[in-house]
């Protein structure tokens, strides 16, 4: 048989078409497994055909990993999509979109050219409902197992609004709430509002959320904030469910400011409502508790400065009436001192009289004696200081005198000495002995130069020193006029005292004066003779 005709007949005999496996597949499912069943599953894709009305989903399951374990296509078709889709908005407030999870009643359909389908049949929302709740429970149990879910409720709560960082959607109907409660307390210039935008729905809105709460905070550690309001306009349970994100609701746990929710759902909350400071339904009740904040502040400061002005009119009464007390208090004792001081300045002027009317004669003639013992002082220790300079010249002459005479009688010996020995001695020794002599003579000469600088030095001494006793001599004769003139009666005169003058000289008492009917005052500026009148009174 020729190799052609082999190779066909064994490609007949060995193998089937695709079709006929296919259909074995189909036939297979058909026959083995229920019309009918329920399957869990993940929407990563939905597309709703408008033209046919049909709607299209791509399921998967993942593995702990996340990876991607299995995967599915799934029909809706039009004539049970809209009862379908129907029950699922009214029990979960959402339509089907991407990462929810769902339970539904399928028919699993095997088509030789398209493949394998599930025809959904039915879709149970609660599932989907008590999926959020399980996840919910699981970051739940998570946060407080890692001890972060009380960190942000146990931060003191603000008591004062001046400025509030606002987290919320680019554009909400939230936002839209807020603003009209926020703006009046923004312009009034009472609270700053800054407004920070991030995403709050889809796969990216916990980055999103984490990284504005990141920019909060370096705004913060700027120019620090009161407390963060995260704000949305409401929801259905499937989109605020993605907030419900373990890393963003630790994020909140952990900031050190105050945060306020106010998510937007009155019946069920989410997890940034466990762990904020205080959660609110709505934004708008966030922005009221704000204002009413702000507005009983006011007003307890109003009653405080009320309170404190009062207490400071009470006070400002209380000092006066203290000060008047005191005022008229110290003018009496001022008056009382004052009268007193003048009575103590009168005697004290009458004793200081009788004093110097006594004491004047005798000061004034101890000033005499004082004066003519000086000038004989200074003179004394002027000529005694010339007397002791001319001395130590001629000391030092006559000690000059003895010094060098006994010098020269020391060098004529020495040399007579020199020349008996040079005489007694050979050549050689000569020589040597005048060499020695040489140098005894100019050992003398130096010696000799010596005393006499010795002598120069000591004459310069004894001069300096003269001259500055008499320097010293001088300043004390200088001082010594001085104190004469600043106490002589000249002076004395000038201070206010007089000399009172009888027809035989000075008068120092009451009862010298009374025996003279006429008496001299003499004054710095002149002569005033008076009339004793206690005479005649006598």
């Amino acid at each position: 048989m020729p190799t052609t005709d082999l190779n066909q007949a064994t490609s007949t005999e060995r193998g089937q078409s695709l079709k006929d496996l296919l259909l074995n597949i189909r036939r297979a499912i058909d026959n083995n497994l229920p019309r009918e069943q329920w399957v869990r599953a993940e929407i990563s894709k939905v597309d709703r055909h408008a033209s046919s009305g049909h709607w299209y989903l791509e399921l998967q399951q993942s593995d702990e990993a996340g990876s991607v374990a299995a995967q599915a296509k799934a029909t809706i078709w039009k004539q049970i999509a809209g009862s379908v889709i129907a029950n699922f908005r009214e029990v979960t407030g959402d339509d089907l979109r991407k990462g929810i999870k769902i339970l539904f009643r399928a028919r699993v359909q095997f088509h030789e050219v398209y493949g394998l389908s599930l025809g959904i049949q039915e879709i149970d929302p609660a599932y989907t409902v008590g999926e959020f709740a399980a996840k919910l429970a699981r970051i739940r149990e998570r946060l407080l197992r890692e001890g972060l879910s009380e960190l942000n409720r146990k931060l003191p709560r603000p008591v004062e609004f001046i400025r509030v960082a606002v987290l919320s959607p680019a554009s909400s109907a939230g936002l839209g709430d807020f603003r009209p409660e926020a703006l009046p307390l923004e312009r009034a210039g009472l609270c700053e509002f800054v407004y920070i935008t991030a995403t709050f729905q889809g796969p990216t809105a916990p980055a999103s959320l984490r990284e504005a709460l990141g920019q909060i905070d370096a705004e913060h550690r700027k120019r620090p904030f009161d407390c963060v309001a995260i704000i949305r306009g409401g929801g259905s349970v499937t989109e605020l469910s993605w907030l419900n994100d373990f890393e963003l609701a630790a994020e909140v746990c952990r900031f050190r400011v105050p945060v306020l929710s106010g998510i937007g759902h009155e019946r069920d909350r989410g997890i940034l409502d466990e762990v904020a400071n205080q959660a609110f339904d709505t934004p708008s009740k966030v922005a009221i508790y704000i204002r009413e904040c702000i507005f009983r502040n006011a007003a307890d400061a109003r009653v405080s400065l009320d309170f404190i002005r009062n207490r400071a009119r009470f006070f400002l009464a209380s000092a006066s009436t203290a000060l008047a007390e005191s005022r008229d208090a110290l003018e009496s004792r001022s008056l009382r001192l004052l009268s007193e001081a003048r009575h103590a300045s009168e005697r004290r002027k009458e004793q200081v009289e009788l004093l110097t009317r006594g004491m004047l004669p005798m000061e004034r003639r101890h000033l005499d004696e004082l004066q003519t013992a000086v000038r004989s002082s200074s003179w004394e220790l002027v000529k005694g200081a010339r007397d002791a300079l001319e001395h130590s010249r001629e000391e030092l002459k006559l000690l000059a005198g003895i010094r060098v005479s006994h010098i020269a009688e020391t060098l004529a010996a020495l040399a007579s000495q020199v020349a008996e020995r040079g005489r007694r001695r050979t050549t050689g020794i000569e020589s040597v002995l005048d060499a020695q002599a040489a140098r005894l003579l100019d050992d003398l000469k130096q010696i000799l130069r010596g005393e006499r600088r010795g002598l120069d030095r000591l004459y310069l001494a004894i001069e300096s020193e003269s001259g500055r006793a008499l320097s010293s001599a001088r300043r004390q004769v200088q001082a010594s006029l001085e104190l004469l003139l600043a106490v002589g009666p000249d002076a004395t005169l000038r201070r206010g005292f007089s000399i009172i003058r009888g027809t035989k000289g000075v008068v120092t008492s009451r009862a010298q004066a009374a025996r003279y009917p006429i008496l001299d005052l003499q004054f710095h500026d002149g002569t005033l003779t008076v009339a004793n009148e206690s005479l005649d009174r006598e």
